[in-house]
């Protein structure tokens, strides 16, 4: 699990995510082990991306048949109605790869809108500090949301992974925040079942706000705010 640093503490996360410190950062890097500088200090934009994550079998078998979605993983099947279409651009304060067998969602984070991010900053442009009196901002707070993935193939799976991974390494480091560049569907949950016995475990499932990712790309920035691309995923 990744999470950012501390007193964001968003009930919304707490199916999930709050497990450890949330959200805004210390001011001070790290000092580096040889001398160096902390990496990505420099703005995201210009940096090599990391080296993405080596594949997996996490990921599920996803179909796609118009509006149905149709997920099959190691033990169950379900099956979900597409509603609304998703285009977004989330930061990042927290995310987890799933890696139990009966996981309809494979990859969950906890983030913030961008147009909420901007209008955060307006009144704290340093609202992702721990210094920072927007880092107690309960409205600020208010706004994180966790969203649970179903993504439509392997490759944006790890291509999730591999910037949760920037992730982490930016926050040990004082790097960039980073961002994901959404596109998709909502999803619905119709039933749920194991695929041995039919059983029926659609109640494992409810609560989760499952976004079904058909295109992903990474962002990261000088801040915040300015996001530049650093590394696609479709």
């Amino acid at each position: 699990m990744y999470v950012f640093c501390r007193h964001f503490h968003s009930s919304l996360a707490l199916a999930l995510l709050l497990v450890g410190p949330l959200a805004c950062r210390n001011e001070s890097p790290p000092s580096s082990a040889d001398g160096g500088e902390p990496m990505g200090t420099k703005g995201g934009a210009d940096e090599a991306p990391l080296k993405p994550p080596a594949p997996t079998d996490i990921c599920n078998e996803v179909v796609i048949n118009d509006m149905q979605v149709i997920v099959r993983e190691e033990s169950v099947v379900a099956k979900l109605s597409q509603s609304a279409p998703f285009a977004n651009v989330v930061m990042l304060f927290g995310g987890e790869e799933m890696k139990h067998n009966d996981a309809v969602r494979t990859v969950a984070i906890l983030g913030l809108d961008q147009t909420d991010a901007i209008e955060a900053a307006k009144t704290y442009p340093d609202f992702d500090l721990c210094s920072s009196a927007g880092a107690e901002d309960e409205a600020i707070q208010a706004k994180l949301k966790q969203i649970d993935f179903v993504p439509a193939t392997c490759e944006i799976h790890e291509a999730i992974v591999a910037a949760l991974e920037v992730f982490e390494t930016n926050r040990d480091t004082m790097g960039d925040r980073t961002s994901l560049r959404l596109e998709g569907a909502m999803l619905q949950l119709q039933s749920a079942s194991v695929q041995d016995t039919d059983e029926d475990v659609t109640n494992r499932y409810t609560g989760l706000e499952l976004l079904l990712v058909t295109d992903v790309e990474q962002l990261t920035g000088k801040s915040v705010i300015e996001l530049g691309t650093s590394t696609s995923g479709t």
